[in-house]
């Protein structure tokens, strides 16, 4: 409780100090800096582990809002996904991760390099 109290005093003599405005500028831009390191570390996880990679037919379980496609891309801050209809849906890579996946058995078409053959 005590450090309600210390965090509630403390935010009022910054507000006091540099101005209301000023306070909630900064408020904001740090909630924009924080959103913007969320979207990274989360392109960060899906790079290294998760599950569907580009090319792969998913189901992103969200409510009345889930999203079923094809992944076209993966950037810093969103996956690109296509519908069945043919749009193409940008999804916040935060929000991805933290909503059930399902990945469609269906296997995705892997990109082949034609090397040409060496002679011995």
């Amino acid at each position: 409780m005590t450090i309600y109290i210390t965090i509630a005093i403390s935010a009022l003599l910054i507000a006091a100090n540099i101005g209301i405005g000023q306070f909630l500028r900064r408020k904001l831009a740090f909630v924009a800096q924080w959103s913007l390191l969320s979207n990274i570390t989360a392109s960060i996880i899906i790079f290294f582990s998760y599950p569907a990679r580009i090319g792969d037919t998913i189901r992103v379980v969200d409510g009345d809002n889930s999203v079923e496609g094809k992944i076209i891309d993966i950037t810093l801050f969103q996956v690109l996904i296509e519908t069945r209809k043919g749009e193409t849906v940008n999804y916040p890579n935060n929000l991805i991760v933290q909503k059930p996946l399902i990945k469609s058995p269906e296997e995705r078409v892997k990109p082949r390099l034609n090397l040409p053959k060496r002679n011995p």
